[in-house]
C-alpha cells in the first residue's frame, strides 16, 4: 500500500492529472494509517512515513 500511495502523491505534486483518480481507485488509502511508527523505523530511506501518510490523506481528502 505505502508504495502506491507515495507514488500517486508524488505524481500529484507535479500536477499529473491522473494521479488523483488512480489514488482514489486504490483499495487502501493513507487515511487508514494508524501512525504506529513501525514504518518510520523500518524505512531504508529514513522517511517519516506516518507523517507523510498524514500529509497524503490531507492532500487527497482520505
Amino acid at each position: 500500500m505505502r508504495g502506491q500511495v507515495n507514488k500517486y502523491y508524488d505524481l500529484a505534486l507535479v500536477n499529473d492529472e491522473l494521479a488523483v483518480e488512480h489514488y482514489h481507485n486504490l483499495e487502501h488509502h493513507a487515511s487508514e494509517c494508524i501512525c504506529c511508527g513501525h514504518c518510520d523505523i523500518r524505512c531504508p530511506f529514513g522517511v517519516a512515513q506516518s507523517e507523510r501518510m498524514r500529509q497524503i490523506a490531507e492532500h487527497f481528502g482520505r
